[in-house]
């Protein structure tokens, strides 16, 4: 989720800012299945478009419940997507629908892809469901050769909308779209920046923020880079696509804080999408499939603003780490292995506060051991502590002897820290980093 640590170094001023991690931020997309994305109640300005509450359903696979048409509308979109024809694409949809699939087409064609297609299904409540897949401006993919089912397969984001059809079952047209996870083009048009190794964008309203803060995007996608190659891996990614914003109730939107039963405050975070359920034609080949994680999404809010590079870095990292080893989309995350991993890359990156600036650290390690990483330790008011705890452990690995890269990459293998630890070496404990720890 996020690096809740100190504003300060006065002890007695604990605000804690959470950066968020995909794999954790994915709990409000993945548990039980489907889960509701609940708004603000009285939305106001930009974000007063969308009604309050969503649904999100695994989708089937396109030939169930709307039959041929389905696969017809898969397979024009898909092609039109594929072919670069906008007018193709808005050919399928009037009024309303066409006004928003002509600002998605132009916002996403502005962050920038050449590889899209289209899924349709039916989601909760029979609704129509269409999806729209892009890699969007840099490839990402598990690195070949590293073992990965998905080793070299593209990594698309995917955004789902559910669908207003009219007309007959021959002949029916797309009057009406709604996101089922919003994004900020959702709620108008976008202004875009762009640097080699990064993608910067916000609402066209703050065009002004997204200036102020490209040039420390792409400095912090260049370091995120050189420090992955610096703690002995390979980049999944070879760049960043991020957005941008001072409106909290926008960033509390898109994140689905609402349904979040955290105390803390967010300063970024990072989110997976899902990818397609099945291959089928409309797919291009390449695309990766099934039901683990797919591309990536960062956001900034407005409390990342005095820390900004750290929060950079921290998303960019849970990029990193997501792409290399996507993990089961609708399944439980223990949280300890990404937050802690982002937090320790904070620090190898040069751009984190030591983990032992706070007495409290220590001793909840002490007193806790693993514990002091729990779920509900990286939750609540105080989750700095329960961060710097977690990125700790992956600097007792690393300033043992072993690889901090290895054990993210081991994320999903064993049932503790220590345990997932130990598969590089059994001298590495619960016991061990505890040692270590108390002579910091």
């Amino acid at each position: 989720m996020t690096s809740p640590e100190p504003q300060s170094r006065n002890t007695k001023a604990r605000v804690a800012k959470i950066i968020i991690a995909g794999a954790t931020a994915l709990a409000l997309a993945g548990i039980g299945g489907a889960t509701a994305l609940l708004l603000p109640n009285t939305p106001e300005g930009e974000f007063a478009e969308l009604p309050a509450e969503y649904m999100y359903d695994s989708l089937p696979a396109a030939d169930t419940g709307l039959g041929s048409l389905a696969w017809a509308w898969e397979a024009g979109i898909s092609e039109a997507m594929q072919a670069g024809d906008k007018e193709a694409f808005l050919a399928y949809s009037s009024g309303a629908a066409k006004e928003k699939m002509s600002r998605w087409w132009d916002s996403t064609k502005a962050i920038g892809w050449d590889v899209g297609f289209a899924t349709a299904g039916i989601g909760e409540n029979d609704q129509h469901v269409l999806t729209l897949g892009v890699q969007l401006a840099f490839s990402s993919h598990p690195i070949r050769g590293s073992g990965s089912p998905d080793s070299g397969l593209m990594l698309t984001q995917n955004f789902p909308y559910s669908l207003t059809v009219e007309g007959d079952d021959d002949d029916l047209t797309i009057t009406d779209w709604e996101p089922l996870f919003p994004m900020p083009w959702d709620f108008g048009d976008i202004y875009v920046a762009k640097r080699d190794h990064v993608v910067l964008y916000g609402l066209a309203n703050e065009a002004a923020l997204v200036d102020a803060n490209i040039d420390l995007a792409e400095q912090s996608a260049e370091l995120t880079l050189s420090t992955l190659a610096n703690i002995g891996g390979t980049s999944p990614v070879d760049g960043f696509v991020a957005v941008i914003t001072d409106d909290e109730q926008g960033f509390n939107t898109w994140l689905g804080k609402d349904e979040l039963d955290w105390t803390m405050d967010v300063a970024g975070f990072a989110r997976s999408t899902q990818r397609p359920d099945y291959p089928s034609d409309t797919i291009p080949a390449g695309v990766a499939t099934g039901s683990t994680s797919s591309g990536s999404l960062v956001a900034m809010g407005p409390s990342s603003a005095d820390q900004r590079q750290s929060t950079f870095v921290h998303e960019f990292a849970h990029v990193l780490h997501e792409a290399a080893v996507p993990y089961d989309y609708w399944g439980y995350q223990e949280p300890a292995p990404a937050e802690g991993f982002a937090r320790y890359f904070e620090n190898a990156a040069g751009v984190g506060r030591d983990y032992f600036e706070f007495q409290e650290v220590g001793q909840a390690i002490a007193a806790n051991g693993e514990y002091a990483m729990s779920e509900e330790a990286l939750r609540n008011q105080d989750a700095w502590i329960a961060y710097a705890a977690a990125g700790s452990f992956y600097q007792y690995v690393a300033d043992s002897g072993g690889s901090a890269w290895q054990l993210a990459l081991d994320r999903d293998n064993g049932f503790s820290m220590s345990l997932r630890a130990r598969l590089q070496s059994p001298e590495f404990s619960e016991a061990g980093w505890q040692a270590w720890a108390a002579g910091h």
